[in-house]
């Protein structure tokens, strides 16, 4: 029977450390940030609608709500991987990255990006597009991972979190709201649809 020690992916993914791996998985991370997150809605303000903008800043309110609650006052005990290993494993840290040691479940910027995601696919409805967004979404799952930031159980349950927060919006706004007030608010900021 093999027998599974809490970070063991993390042992493994952390032995395989390359210069172009920590240079690509630095910035990669980036995009399971608020700020990109931000930036996307302000495209779909501008060049898309006013409904698609509400409707993807309300799934980064309630993602972003769901993480942190969790993250914060339920699992707050939870220790990140060089905090959890100290002394007994010495981790490979990619220089100019500023690790965490507390909060580590669930992973905030895996929640971001799968709900991105999600969003992304809900109003684009092309499979190929969904493919290369969720792609993109494991592979900020795996940065923090290479980064030493979270666990396998953070990000799961990041992505997880994530892709339900996106899906639960989109059904109250699809569902709720009027064609009517949705049909209004199908403007963009430069020109109508």
């Amino acid at each position: 029977m093999l027998s599974h020690i809490h970070g063991d992916e993390i042992l493994g993914i952390n032995a395989m450390h390359q210069p172009a791996a920590d240079f690509y998985f630095k910035y990669i991370t980036h995009l399971g940030d608020g700020l990109f997150f931000g930036f996307i809605l302000l495209l779909f303000l501008c060049f898309v609608s006013y409904y698609q903008a509400i409707v993807g800043a309300s799934i980064f309110v309630l993602s972003t709500l769901v993480v942190q609650i969790a993250k914060r006052l339920i699992f707050d005990d939870q220790y990140r991987p060089v905090k959890y290993f100290l002394g007994r494993h010495q981790l490979n840290l990619v220089e100019g990255v500023e690790v965490h040691h507390f909060n580590s479940f669930p992973s905030g910027h895996t929640g971001s990006a799968f709900a991105l995601a999600m969003f992304l696919t809900l109003y684009t409805r092309n499979k190929m597009y969904s493919v290369l967004y969720f792609i993109i979404a494991l592979n900020v799952a795996i940065s923090r991972m290479y980064l030493s930031q979270h666990f396998l159980r953070d990000v799961y349950a990041g992505a997880i979190l994530g892709i339900i927060s996106s899906l639960m919006v989109f059904f109250v706004f699809e569902n709720f709201i009027s064609i009517d007030a949705q049909s209004k608010l199908h403007h963009r900021l430069w020109g109508n649809k």
